[in-house]
């Protein structure tokens, strides 16, 4: 009789403890309606109020160690919404032990060295957990930590968000959340409206869409001012192109009477002032003459133009009387020509002599023999 209620207990504890699998926790975002497996079970379902006839086991994974990809924040979260939904919340004790049962490698290491008191207490367990486990401690104050805390905590009471006050302090509340997070890009309505369309069906029937702010007003009243300026630069247009006619037309006015003007003019010229037996008397008309052309003065050649002179090829003897000569010759180059652009190489051997090959012929410069260079001479000096 004493195996009986023992167990009739582990068979209720299977049925409900989900089986530990390797699949990782995915985390809501509060901006995005989407989420990966097996979120989709943190989802309400469709009909608050048949909650308990269609709800699924929620996949909470196993916890290892920090770092393994299931995240200690959420696996915490997640495994509270599993005592929600197998109505185990209300047994502390009873808590702490199927918590137990999803931990394994180092973080069931660590439960062995806690005390009975810990392990009995999910209240006290809780605590020593997130803070042996947890990277960053501030993390569960994040605005997403408290968007779907606040998220979660609405979940069973959906019925009372029916009402305008909450409805009220829902989007106050969503948009204080939606502002946490930073962004320069978007403004505070768009994030509102964001959040609001990550809702679920239900919610989204309950809470009404946020009303348009101050932004978009301003952004009303900015296009108000565009086409106020667009209406007066059309007006000035219109302005420009009746002061263009008008004054087309006055030059118009203004050339029909230069040229009645010079018409009239022409004919009272033409027209006799005095009796043809007079007009022998007036002087001749004189002749208007035209200026003469001016004339051109020849182009003179500017002072910095370059003067070239042609320097004619000289040969000397390869005697030294004929080197005397090459150099004598070279001094009076650079005396005659000091401003010339082009010197003659002074560090080259002295020139051949007519009759030998052209440079590059790999012919001696010393003995003039052919088949080897200077450098490399071994002769001697011809």
């Amino acid at each position: 009789m004493s195996d009986n209620p023992c167990r009739s207990q582990r068979h209720q504890l299977s049925k409900l403890i989900t089986k530990p699998s390797a699949s990782k926790l995915a985390v809501i975002s509060p901006l995005t309606s989407q989420s990966t497996s097996p979120s989709a079970a943190l989802s309400p379902p469709s009909n608050p109020f048949t909650a308990r006839s269609t709800r699924n086991m929620v996949d909470v994974g196993v916890f290892r160690n920090v770092g393994e990809g299931v995240s200690t924040t959420h696996f915490v979260r997640a495994f509270n919404y599993y005592l929600f939904e197998t109505h185990a919340n209300q047994d502390d004790e009873r808590s702490a032990e199927l918590f137990l049962l999803f931990l394994d490698g180092c973080a069931e290491k660590w439960v062995e060295t806690l005390s009975d008191n810990v392990k009995n207490s999910w209240k006290v367990l809780k605590p020593a957990f997130l803070a042996c486990f947890q990277l960053d401690k501030t993390s569960v104050e994040s605005p997403q930590a408290h968007y779907n805390a606040y998220f979660d905590h609405l979940k069973p009471q959906i019925a009372f968000l029916r009402h305008r006050q909450e409805c009220d302090k829902w989007l106050r509340r969503l948009l204080e959340l939606s502002m946490d997070v930073p962004s320069e890009m978007v403004t505070q309505w768009g994030l509102a409206h964001a959040a609001w369309t990550s809702l679920p069906s239900e919610l989204q029937a309950a809470i009404p869409q946020p009303k348009r702010g101050r932004i978009l007003d301003e952004h009303d009243r900015w296009e108000e001012v565009v086409k106020e300026i667009q209406h007066s630069k059309q007006r000035d247009v219109e302005i420009r192109r009746e002061l263009k006619n008008e004054l087309q037309r006055d030059l118009a006015t203004s050339v029909e009477e230069q040229v009645r003007k010079a018409f009239d003019s022409l004919r009272f010229q033409t027209m006799p002032i005095s009796p043809p037996m007079q007009q022998g008397q007036l002087p001749p008309p004189q002749v208007s003459q035209l200026p003469a052309p001016p004339v051109r003065q020849p182009l003179t050649p500017p002072r910095d133009v370059a003067q070239f002179t042609e320097i004619a090829q000289q040969t000397f003897p390869d005697t030294p009387q004929g080197k005397a000569n090459y150099e004598a010759a070279l001094r009076d180059f650079e005396s005659r020509h000091p401003h010339a652009s082009i010197q003659l190489p002074k560090d080259e051997p002295y020139p051949l002599t007519p009759g030998t090959l052209p440079a590059g012929s790999n012919e001696c410069h010393r003995c003039g023999q052919y088949g080897h260079r200077q450098v490399a001479c071994i002769n001697g000096g011809r």
